[in-house]
């Protein structure tokens, strides 16, 4: 097309207005951009003798030389709205062999002894370091999405907005009552999401560093509100790879309850909304219409 001839123009143009209007003189991209984007310092060095730059990235391809994160459906997104959660694990879960370990060096922080100690990995084992991967991702998208995980202002441990809790606390066997004796191997943590510029959902991690099992107390949401687990590393990495899963003693709502964490493990659980019941009417005994 007459656009795809011309894209060098094109981008080379749009680079050279963003200097004029916005003062920006470094332009990101791939590989692939890599004339385009000098064509945009050039232009600006003839236009306004000024210098601009250009930084590009190594591009993430598969074995075949194509570029990972597209399918026959789209891109794939990290807002869950776009790609679902099942879809994004499956995309990860679904990994060309030759491109895992690739993928684990690029796009997670596993030690590089770890993803080397992989390469003779073959079928099912190959299959557990996709799992991985796929684990790994779906955590990077969660700390993402939800804007309590990676709050810029320092937390302080306070009820700064009156809400009721505190922007981040900490629990053990007991709610609000924490062991942080240097013997005590478990905590739950809990950040507020009430503080989060979306005023999004509110997370409890659990962390057991011991040997043994342990309980731990989730603590007392208002009654719209109940506890759900969303992961927990004791669990096969699949298990969550469709959201989270109701679980009957550990959700509550309205009241404080304990439930039981695996040895050497993390378990996360986000608050979700408690659905309403319908309200039915008999025959007899029907609702004012006042």
């Amino acid at each position: 097309s007459f656009l795809e001839f011309n894209y060098m123009i094109m981008q080379s143009y749009d680079f050279y207005v963003l200097h004029q209007k916005y003062g920006c003189n470094m332009q990101l991209g791939g590989d692939d951009q890599w004339s385009n984007m000098l064509g945009g310092t050039e232009l600006i060095r003839r236009k306004d003798g000024a210098d601009a730059y250009a930084m590009t990235i190594n591009l993430l391809l598969n074995s075949e030389g194509k570029k990972m994160g597209k399918t026959q459906s789209g891109a794939v997104w990290l807002d869950p709205e776009k790609t679902s959660p099942f879809d994004f694990y499956q995309y990860w879960r679904n990994v060309g062999d030759a491109d895992v370990l690739k993928c684990l060096r690029m796009l997670t922080f596993l030690p590089l002894e770890e993803i080397n100690a992989m390469e003779s990995w073959e079928g099912s084992e190959l299959n557990k370091a996709k799992e991985i991967l796929a684990y790994t991702k779906f955590l990077i998208r969660l700390r993402k999405s939800n804007g309590i995980l990676h709050m810029k202002e320092e937390l302080l441990v306070m009820d700064s907005i009156g809400c009721g809790y505190p922007d981040i606390s900490y629990h053990g066997i007991e709610a609000w009552r924490p062991d942080l004796s240097y013997l005590s191997r478990i905590v739950g943590v809990l950040l507020c999401g009430k503080y989060s510029p979306e005023k999004g959902e509110s997370f409890y991690i659990a962390c057991n560093m011991h040997w043994e099992s342990h309980e731990l107390a989730l603590p007392k949401l208002s009654k719209s509100k109940k506890w759900t687990k969303i992961a927990d590393t004791f669990q096969p990495v699949g298990d969550f790879a469709e959201g989270p899963k109701e679980s009957g003693a550990e959700s509550g709502s309205g009241e404080e309850r304990g439930f039981s964490i695996n040895s050497r493990s993390i378990a996360i659980f986000r608050t979700v909304n408690v659905k309403g019941k319908p309200r039915t009417f008999s025959r007899s005994k029907r609702p004012s219409r006042n």
